[in-house]
């Protein structure tokens, strides 16, 4: 994460201030994806679910194909 000088990390781009980054999956079946920094399971039951995310494993999600990072849950 960038330093924004003050010695703490500022949020990624996209991440929400609630300290998640949210994803919504569009895919056809369920997925479970697992976080590429926290190891972390993410399971998605089915389209249209949409889950809080660590936002270490926002950029390892992002690469996913299904899942769409979104503002927050709907």
């Amino acid at each position: 994460m960038p330093n924004t000088g003050s010695g703490a990390p500022s949020a990624a781009p996209g991440t929400p201030r609630t300290g998640h980054a949210w994803f919504q999956y569009v895919g056809p079946t369920a997925l479970t994806a697992v976080g590429g920094v926290t190891g972390a399971r993410y399971v998605f039951g089915q389209r249209g679910v949409t889950l809080a995310v660590d936002p270490a494993d926002r950029r390892s999600l992002a690469a996913v194909p299904n899942l769409r990072q979104v503002m927050g849950p709907p």
